[in-house]
């Protein structure tokens, strides 16, 4: 007999189980247009994080390049380039 946990749809399908890989959503950041800045949150100590940016206007669009250092998640624009607001949402894994 298996051991170990396993995730079922309402079909009764496995969705999941204790091999997956599994994060945990930290936090959400409105970025403004062009406008660079960061982040710090203790918990990107807590595993390998990840990001997604959510561009709120029609691609394609300008968003801006992002980066982890420790526990700070930041965000900088290139200059000269039209820009527009998004979203930040980061995870660890």
């Amino acid at each position: 007999m298996a051991v170990g946990a396993r995730f079922y749809n309402p079909a009764g399908e496995v969705v999941g189980d204790l091999t997956d890989y599994f994060g945990r959503v930290l936090g959400v950041v409105d970025i403004t247009a062009g406008v660079n800045g960061s982040v710090t949150d203790a918990g990107l100590a807590l595993g390998v994080p990840g990001w997604q940016l959510h561009a709120l206007q029609n691609f394609p669009v300008e968003v801006p390049t992002v980066t982890v250092s420790g526990t700070t998640l930041s965000w900088a624009f290139q200059s000269g380039q039209p820009a527009y607001d998004c979203l930040l949402r980061y995870w660890v894994f």
